[in-house]
């Protein structure tokens, strides 16, 4: 008995042995399967009818392969609080996240059969709604609101633009002996606002109590829908806007002085209109009216500093320079400080006088409204 286990040990111990062999060969076998790919460019596996080769390709030509799996989003609802939205988060395997794997609930895009009869109903409807529309527009606001050509002016009165380019909710009609006016209500209420009053600033014409109502309907309507209802400071207005604004914030400050000047009766000058003028300004405050120093230093302070002087051209030079824009920008400032320069109310309106005198003797519709100053 003791014998037969001593051989069967000994069996044991050798099949042990044998295939502890066979797995150091292995590992050898791999190894330099390993090194001799690293040390050259091609195989060197050994020949044997025992161990089968593995498959190898040089470098550069190894096959790699992509995965074609692509990512798409869980098709289940994204929460019971939330059942009309899908879930945002996206499935690598099958239609539904790791959350609604367990227990999904599909989320199901209703849609609205629409039929042809249905969708001729609604063509209707939409018509009949855009006829009434409208008509309600046409009664509101004129026909010049459809066709702006039917409007007296051709431009806008600050920008200078063409009135089909003033905006659906900004454009405002003012209808006067007979005519259309077509504006910018930005620019009515930049008026409203300093002089407390509407007027049509191109014939001085008050307006009636149901432009009134009118016009605050509108800025009541532009506030509703939380629109600016002036002129915003980064608009990026043009060089020519920016003058239109100086010259019209001159003509209401003269306003606000008892001198109601219209735009066109400064802007409508050439170039030898604004010469003219220069020179009747320059020779009302000098010769003409007869001021003392005092009184001129009351209306315009400091106006002989040599680096702050009111007319820094004389009359005959002003006679050789052909640049217009120049000549009426100068014509501007003078009238400005005129005007805004005194500190006292009646000085200011002192100045405002001169300033109508002198423009009085270049513009034919100003001396018909003011005759006994062109006197």
């Amino acid at each position: 008995m003791a014998g037969i286990r001593t051989c069967c040990a000994k069996c044991v111990q050798f099949s042990v042995n044998v295939f502890r062999c066979h797995g150091i060969f292995f590992e050898l076998y791999f190894f330099s399967l390993k090194s001799c790919h690293k040390a050259t460019s091609y195989p060197c596996p050994p020949k044997s009818f025992l161990l089968p080769s593995p498959p190898f390709f040089p470098p550069g030509k190894q096959k790699t392969v992509m995965s074609t799996q692509v990512k798409q989003q869980c098709k289940n609802i994204r929460s019971q609080k939330f059942p009309s939205e899908q879930c945002k988060y996206t499935t690598d395997k099958g239609e539904f996240c790791k959350r609604h794997k367990k227990n999904p609930q599909r989320y199901e895009v209703t849609r609205p059969l629409v039929t042809r009869a249905v969708a001729s109903s609604i063509k209707k409807i939409q018509r009949w709604w855009k006829n009434v529309h409208n008509k309600l527009l046409l009664k509101e606001k004129s026909p010049a609101f459809f066709i702006r050509s039917l409007c007296h002016n051709n431009s806008e009165l600050s920008s200078l633009g063409p009135l089909t380019d003033i905006p659906r909710d900004y454009f405002f009609v003012i209808r006067d002996k007979g005519r259309i006016w077509g504006f910018d209500i930005r620019t009515l209420v930049t008026q409203y606002e300093i002089e407390g009053f509407l007027e049509n600033p191109y014939t001085k014409e008050m307006c009636g109590p149901e432009v009134i109502s009118h016009f605050k309907e509108s800025v009541d309507k532009l506030r509703k829908w939380k629109k600016p209802v002036q002129y915003e400071a980064t608009t990026g207005l043009t060089t020519v806007q920016n003058w239109n604004l100086r010259v019209l914030d001159l003509c209401l400050r003269l306003d606000m002085l008892g001198y109601r000047i219209a735009t066109q009766w400064f802007s409508d000058l050439d170039i030898i209109g604004h010469r003219r003028l220069y020179i009747h300004l320059f020779n009302s405050w000098n010769e003409d009216i007869g001021l003392t120093l005092l009184e001129k230093e009351r209306i315009v302070p400091k106006y002989s500093v040599v680096d702050n002087k009111l007319f820094k051209w004389s009359p005959e030079k002003v006679i050789s320079k052909n640049d217009i824009d120049s000549i009426r920008r100068t014509n501007l400032n003078v009238m400005e400080r005129l005007i805004s320069s005194a500190g006292q109310q009646s000085d200011k309106t002192l100045g405002a006088m001169y300033s109508v005198m002198a423009l009085t003797r270049v513009s034919y519709r100003c001396r018909t409204a003011y005759p006994w100053l062109a006197e």
